[in-house]
């Protein structure tokens, strides 16, 4: 129940993945641990709400969901 004046902010999660099948894991992982850190690196001020890494033989996925 909200207080009579009180101000709500709500912010949309969006989510963003990436994906990389390599001829090994050890590779998948690597490029998409870059690719990661690439799209960090311009995100400006988005802030990581979640992480969640998934592997299935030689692909590899990350999944960040983030706000602005």
């Amino acid at each position: 129940m909200n207080t009579p004046g009180t101000t709500i902010t709500a912010r949309l999660v969006k989510l963003k993945t990436f994906t990389s099948s390599e001829s090994s894991i050890t590779d998948s992982v690597a490029a998409v641990e870059e690719a990661v850190n690439a799209w960090l690196a311009t995100a400006g001020e988005a802030r990581i709400v979640g992480l969640h890494w998934s592997i299935d033989g030689t692909t590899a996925t990350a999944a960040v969901w983030y706000v602005r």
